[in-house]
C-alpha cells in the first residue's frame, strides 16, 4: 500500500475545492444565460399574442359590422381599420359603435378619429349606442 505525504494530500484537496467552485460558478453563469434567454422569448412571445388577438378582435368587430349592415370594405379599408383599432379596458375598439357608454362614446376615449377630419362619435339616447357622424367644423 502506497502512502502519500501531507503535501500531496493538500494539493489533492485544493484541487479538488477548486474543481468543485469552479464548477459551481459555470452552472450559475449558465444558468444565468439561459435563464435570461428564456425569460426574453416569453416576454416576446406575450407581445406576439397580444397583438394576435387585438387583430383577431378588430377583424372580428368589422366582420359584424359588415353582417348586421351589408358594408363591404376594400381590403385597403380593412387593413387600415385594423391597424388603427385600439384597447381600451380589454376591449379593441375599431369603429364608435364598439364603445359601451356615453362617455367613451363623447369623448372618443381612444381617439379612434382624431387623425380623420370631418367624423365624430356621438351618442343617441333614444337606443343607447354611440354612432360615427360626421363633424360640423
Amino acid at each position: 500500500m502506497k502512502r502519500f505525504n501531507k503535501k500531496a494530500m493538500l494539493d489533492d484537496l485544493f484541487d479538488f475545492l477548486f474543481t468543485i467552485t469552479t464548477a459551481f460558478f459555470l452552472l450559475i453563469f449558465l444558468g444565468a444565460i439561459l435563464n435570461g434567454g428564456v425569460n426574453e422569448s416569453n416576454k416576446q412571445a406575450i407581445t406576439r399574442v397580444a397583438e394576435f388577438r387585438q387583430t383577431e378582435s378588430a377583424v372580428n368587430n368589422l366582420r359584424i359590422q359588415i353582417y348586421q349592415q351589408d358594408n363591404f370594405f376594400t381590403i385597403e379599408e380593412i387593413d387600415d381599420q385594423v391597424a388603427g383599432s385600439k384597447v381600451l379596458a380589454g376591449r379593441v375598439i375599431t369603429s364608435c359603435p364598439d364603445y359601451i357608454t356615453k362617455t367613451e362614446c363623447n369623448g372618443d376615449a381612444v381617439s379612434i378619429y382624431t387623425n380623420i377630419p370631418g367624423f365624430s362619435c356621438d351618442w343617441y339616447d333614444d337606443n343607447g349606442e354611440c354612432y360615427t357622424s360626421p363633424s360640423i367644423t
